[in-house]
């Protein structure tokens, strides 16, 4: 038997587990029983050998012919927001525009009082024709408030023109750095921004219900551990990270979260300074730890804004946009990963994960390639002479499922100095 240290003198295990456990040794694949003292793995083996290692107080599980497996650590799952924000209108479960639209109606009939109406989820694949929609579809529903449609990543935003009033981005404004607004054959902005930072377009927005958050967060905490996930890597937001602490420090923490911090600093923070200060208010050993700057640096690939090297092949007139400076991306890695600091950086590179050929998938396959949070990604080639419906697939940010190992593509992508510069093109509309 496999063990950690013998009980001899020393307690016996807190809990045993007995069942088809999956050790991950290549010389004991399948055990029959495992023991946990504390956090720690005290012993691996037969069901026969486990019996020494149970004491009056062990807890014992034995869940006969059942698998037993290391617990899932969801590498991407944006976990915080994708539990804690809720939506007025859920798109993610809307298959076409005709049903996307008809939801925003109802919720605007039911709730007159609501100064602006926000829903997430929706898909370039949802369109006709994978054109993107217009505020124009928008104002037909809704003209004297403010609409704003995120989509899945959510790297795209679809406003109604009240929306885009008031906050000033009509006509021609100045937009930040990683932003594009797709306009019409006038340069006028048709409603849709495409890129990242794209929440600070709207600043009269209000800011989220801090407490329906926690509430969420704890859902998804239940969430997670029905389904074996154990342990996340979240770029948590800083006004989180409290919660999370006080949450541990209560005994109630039962997901173990690595938290990447910003790698440039934002309107919304980051930064090596202000991730180094978080660390030290907020880390705790084991449970809350750091160690990562994230950074992106291009869009996604059901977009049509991932930086590929190749075009897309249903739009060959774009290979995606990238978002960040190479100059500045290049200073903000040098700055983090000095010897005093030492932190790992992880641009994320959309792209880097999708292969030339990528653009021959279709829509939905694309699209669960890149919002699978999974260990492992899964990708199933098919022709275009064999597409389907674009939405035969869906993957949901606020689920995990077992994919095989026979990806074509890992999360731990580094980005090609050939990326290009140019902006997605929006199928016969122009982008500025």
């Amino acid at each position: 038997m496999l063990t950690a240290g013998e009980p001899g003198r020393e307690p016996h295990a807190d809990l045993v587990v007995r069942g088809r456990v999956f050790s991950g040794e290549p010389d004991a694949a399948l055990a029959e029983a495992v023991a946990v003292r504390g956090a720690t793995i005290a012993a691996l083996g037969t069901r026969a050998e486990s019996e020494r290692w149970i004491g009056p107080e062990t807890r014992v599980i034995d869940v006969g012919e059942g698998s037993v497996l290391a617990g899932f650590n969801d590498a991407h799952c944006h976990f915080t927001v994708g539990f804690g924000l809720v939506s007025d209108v859920d798109l993610l479960t809307a298959h076409g525009i005709e049903e996307i639209l008809a939801r925003v109606a109802a919720y605007a009939r039911a709730h007159p009082e609501d100064e602006v109406i926000d829903g997430m989820g929706w898909d370039l694949a949802d369109m006709p024709g994978d054109f993107y929609p217009t505020a124009a579809d928008l104002d037909a529903l809704v003209e004297d408030r403010a609409v704003l449609l995120w989509s899945e990543g959510p790297h795209a935003v679809w406003a109604n023109s009240h929306a885009l009033e008031r906050a000033k981005l009509d006509g021609a404004p100045p937009l930040p750095p990683g932003v594009v607004a797709l306009r019409d054959a006038q340069g006028e902005p048709t409603g849709v921004f495409l890129g990242r930072g794209l929440f600070g377009l709207f600043p009269f927005v209000p800011f989220p219900d801090l407490e329906g958050m926690k509430a969420s967060i704890r859902r998804g905490l239940g969430e997670a551990a029905r389904l074996g996930v154990t342990s996340v890597q979240d770029p948590v937001s800083p006004f989180l990270l409290p919660f999370l602490a006080e949450l541990h420090d209560a005994g109630q923490l039962t997901l173990r979260f690595h938290v990447w911090g910003g790698l440039t600093r934002s309107p919304f923070g980051g930064g090596v300074e202000e991730t180094l200060a978080l660390r030290k208010e907020h880390g705790r050993a084991d449970w809350i730890t750091f160690g990562t700057l994230k950074g992106g640096v291009d869009g996604m690939p059901s977009l049509r804004t991932a930086a590929m090297l190749e075009p897309y092949a249903d739009d060959p007139g774009t290979r995606g946009l990238t978002t960040t400076d190479p100059a500045r991306l290049a200073a903000a890695v040098r700055a983090a990963t000095t010897p005093a600091c030492a932190w790992r950086c992880t641009p994320r590179v959309t792209a880097a994960c999708a292969r030339p050929s990528m653009p021959s998938l279709p829509i939905s396959a694309r699209r669960c390639a890149t919002a699978s949070s999974t260990l492992s990604w899964s990708i199933q080639r098919t022709s275009r002479a064999s597409r389907g419906p674009a939405r035969s697939s869906r993957c949901s940010r606020a689920s995990w499922r077992a994919i095989s190992p026979r990806a074509t593509c890992t999360s731990a992508a580094s980005a090609s100095s050939a990326a290009p510069t140019s902006c997605p093109c929006a199928r016969s509309r122009t982008v500025a």
